[in-house]
């Protein structure tokens, strides 16, 4: 019994200590299993932290994105609404400045086409009304950077401490020189570019010295696109405008030819009313005398048929006169060259200018049309040469190349400004220049005129050949 007894006793204290084992082992795994679902819980909230963080910056780019699309929207819409060029040009640069917080205030210069010469299409916030531009204080630098945009093509930038960087757009774009400049950005300035050629500039300026916003990468991407936007809408606009105004000169110059037409038809009436309706008249009298003195006179008849063959031959040359004017029987006879030595001949007679004719090159027949385009010309220019110009001799010079024909025609007159001339306020006054330029592009030639007050005039007129002559037909196109 003492043996069952100590035996029960060991199993006993066996038993405890295996229970207290056990409840250590569990209560070890208990606490390693909550550290494990605290330490998920704790990835778990990191992971939900960090997409909201993710979403959080989507969604500011994502607005980011929606301001700058808006924006670009809104320049497109302001761009489209029909008002004037500059009126467009205005509302779109209002817009980017508020729109932009780098920047208070705003320029857009553009290249005249006709001149090559620099005008302010746009300028916001340098103070007074209106457009403001190398005259102002503020706005003078600003011009002058936007010069220098255009003259290099390139991005340009100014910062406070003094330091100009100009940079190739695509460069600046991808490197943020600009941005990433220690000192802040003050003026930035970006060429405005259609089809590879450089049509202006816009320059965005902060002119607030105690405004210190930061010009940041989403900005400096958004002015980029706006400038690109910006150079084809203002394009499309200037366009859209040439060609009202193309139209515009093609209606008043058909009405002009018109009423050219009307006093040309004048003036042939009354050549003929006056000269050789008066000769014939004159014949007509003199044949009923000779027939009334052919019985009782008739030596004084036959002074009397002499007289009347004078004024025959007066009234011939008159109405052969008339004719040369209307158009040279040599242009059709014998052809260009002729027709100009005998135009120039009577040149010089009625208006006692010297004109030479120089010619060049293997001369041939051109087709119909292209004759009487180029001694019309001729015919105009030298009309101007013997109202306008004041000159003391003039030069006509007629060139043949196998390609094409070259007409010029020069004098030492006054000269004059020539966009003033074709246009000036949008109305035109040289009509005959007009209808030059508008005789060769009817047969695919490229029209010029060179002048300056106090440097003469010269005109050009090229008209490209493909084709070849032969047994006097002409298979001709134009290029």
């Amino acid at each position: 019994q003492l043996f069952r007894a100590v035996m029960a006793t060991g199993v006993a204290v066996f038993m405890v200590h295996a229970l207290n084992a056990f409840e250590v082992e569990n209560q070890r795994r208990l606490e390693a299993a909550n550290q494990a679902r605290l330490q998920a819980q704790a990835a778990a909230i990191e992971a939900e932290r960090r997409i909201i963080e993710e979403k959080e910056r989507l969604n500011e780019q994502l607005r980011r994105k929606a301001h700058e699309l808006g924006l670009l929207l809104e320049v497109s819409n302001l761009l489209a609404t029909p008002v004037s060029l500059p009126g467009q040009a205005r509302r779109a640069l209002k817009r980017i400045v508020t729109s932009l917080k780098f920047s208070d205030a705003g320029m857009i210069l553009l290249v005249e086409r006709e001149t090559g010469d620099l005008r302010i299409a746009a300028s916001v916030g340098f103070g007074g009304g209106g457009v403001q531009g190398a005259e102002n204080e503020s706005a003078a630098p600003v011009f002058a950077l936007g010069e220098e945009v255009i003259a290099s093509g390139k991005l340009i930038c100014c910062h406070e401490d003094g330091r100009q960087l100009a940079l190739p757009v695509e460069e600046a774009l991808q490197q943020q020189t600009c941005r990433l400049h220690p000192s802040p950005v003050t003026v930035v300035g970006l060429p405005l570019v259609t089809r590879q050629q450089i049509t202006g500039s816009i320059v965005l300026a902060r002119l607030d010295m105690a405004a210190t916003q930061p010009f940041s990468f989403d900005e400096f991407q958004l002015m980029v696109g706006v400038s690109q936007q910006l150079g084809l809408f203002l394009e499309n606009a200037r366009l859209h405008q040439e060609a009202q105004r193309r139209e515009a000169m093609l209606a008043e110059l058909l009405h002009q030819v018109v009423g050219a037409q009307e006093a040309e038809r004048q003036r042939i009436a009354r050549e003929l009313h006056d000269a050789t309706g008066q000769s014939l008249s004159a014949i007509g009298m003199g044949l009923r005398g000779v027939e009334a003195m052919l019985q009782t006179n008739p030596a004084l008849a036959v002074r009397q048929v002499q007289e009347l063959k004078s004024f025959s031959g007066r009234a011939l040359g008159e109405l052969r006169h008339i004719i040369a004017d209307l158009r040279p029987s040599q242009l059709d006879d014998l052809g260009l060259v002729a027709a100009l030595q005998w135009y120039i001949q009577q040149f010089e007679k009625r208006y006692a200018i010297p004109t030479r004719l120089v010619v060049q090159g293997d001369v041939i027949r051109l087709p119909s049309e292209y004759e009487t385009v180029l001694f019309r010309i001729t015919q105009e220019a030298l009309t101007n040469v013997a109202r306008h110009a004041q000159a003391h001799q003039a030069t006509v010079e007629l060139a043949f190349f196998p390609a094409q024909i070259t007409l010029t025609i020069t004098d030492d007159g006054a000269g004059f400004e020539p966009h003033k001339a074709l246009w000036p306020d949008g109305h035109t006054t040289g009509w005959g220049l007009l209808g030059m330029q508008e005789r060769a592009s009817l047969v695919g030639g490229e029209w010029r005129v060179h002048s300056a007050p106090g440097e003469g005039t010269q005109i050009q007129v090229r008209i490209p050949l493909m084709g070849k002559q032969k047994d006097g037909k002409h298979t001709i196109a134009v290029g």
